[in-house]
């Protein structure tokens, strides 16, 4: 039971604040023992689905600074929302 909760934080931490690898860790434990692939599978999915739900709520939550950053930040604001991308080589 404790690997279906340390691949479910793995995939919640990997697709919340801080960058991981819980597709590693889901391989390791897909190797270790193959038939619990779909218990594994869920437990990583499950994980990842809401860390998603929780950074797009966060980012939600916290976009009421946007009005104090346009005032301060008016051109980089509006070249974000421009969608425009930099390439550096």
């Amino acid at each position: 039971m404790s690997d279906y909760w340390l691949l479910f934080s793995s995939g919640f931490i990997s697709s919340t604040l801080f960058p991981g690898g819980s597709e590693v860790l889901f391989v390791y434990y897909l190797k270790q023992q193959l038939s619990l692939k779909w218990g594994y599978f869920l437990a990583v999915t499950f994980g990842n689905s809401l860390g998603a739900v929780t950074t797009y709520l966060l980012g939600y939550y916290f976009s009421w600074g946007q009005e104090k950053a346009a005032l301060k930040y008016p051109k980089t604001l509006a070249f974000v929302r421009s969608g425009e991308t930099l390439f550096y080589c």
